[in-house]
């Protein structure tokens, strides 16, 4: 049975979101009312037999929502691959059998702009703080070879990010990277755990300001020694079809926008890197 819809909140975030967002407000409303219109992305698992997996969800007519090459070099192969439909339809969920891996996985296509904008290298090490329920953990995993993979999963405050700090020094591990969805204090503790030259990317399930844009600008204000990276103009770019992105000026980051007919999302992204 569908959820009743609360008056009051209802009321609340029409008032908030319609000065934030505008009109953009108005259909993501609509989209969010209606589960039957959500769309599900299908990541499939590249450590699995996929065999005839791919025709099978084309025949359906599924496509591919990544680019299999990087558009900045040709010849590199991108192994993560997210099968999307323009139609609110959905696979039946794989169930999990002993010995058997599952071949693919339904999430939130937007769920996956976090792991894109990472830019990820071969062997680097990375520590998500946002790992529950672990789709993003997931999907880094399909992106590349990573050294490391620390997922957190526990209640956490700015004293476990600290501890983390600690032992991650004593074990001679340099982070690279760092996903974080939690407040202002807890990005600053990220950014003097991750190593000169890291990016920590603040991501949210969220379209308010308060907890997106407000957080960042909070931390750019008050932390020296980091700077805003702009999400790659071509990964925005390549995924404009599907997504939509609300606009903002000026831009601290990114927001996906569920509409209709694009109902992926609501995510915002935000890319920091620490320079000293």
């Amino acid at each position: 049975p569908q959820k009743k819809v609360c008056k009051t909140v209802l009321k609340h975030f029409d008032a908030q979101y319609s000065e934030e967002l505008g009109e953009q407000w108005h259909s993501a409303r609509d989209v969010l009312l209606n589960p039957l219109s959500w769309q599900y992305g299908v990541l499939l698992n590249r450590f699995s037999d996929r065999t005839n997996l791919k025709q099978w969800l084309a025949e359906l007519g599924y496509t591919n929502l990544l680019p299999q090459t990087h558009p900045k070099s040709q010849t590199a192969h991108i192994p993560l691959q997210c099968f999307i439909h323009q139609d609110p339809v959905r696979i039946p969920t794989q169930s999990h059998h002993p010995g058997w891996l599952k071949q693919y996985f339904l999430l939130n296509a937007a769920s996956l702009l976090p792991v894109l904008s990472l830019n990820l290298k071969e062997g680097e090490n990375v520590l998500d703080l946002c790992a529950a329920p672990g789709g993003k953990s997931l999907a880094i995993l399909q992106t590349i070879d990573i050294l490391l993979l620390l997922a957190c999963y526990s209640t956490l405050t700015k004293r476990n990010v600290q501890r983390i700090q600690f032992y991650l020094k004593h074990m001679n591990i340099n982070l690279a990277v760092f996903f974080v969805d939690v407040v202002c204090i807890t990005v600053v503790s990220a950014l003097a755990a991750v190593r000169p030259g890291g990016v920590v990317v603040y991501s949210t399930c969220t379209m308010s300001r308060a907890e997106n844009q407000s957080v960042v600008e909070a931390v750019l204000a008050s932390y020296q020694g980091v700077e805003l990276l702009e999400l790659e103009q071509h990964l925005i770019d390549s995924l404009s079809d599907n997504f939509c992105f609300a606009h903002f000026h000026p831009s601290v980051g990114q927001l996906v926008i569920p509409q209709k007919d694009k109902t992926w999302g609501p995510m915002y992204v935000s890319r920091l890197q620490r320079i000293y």
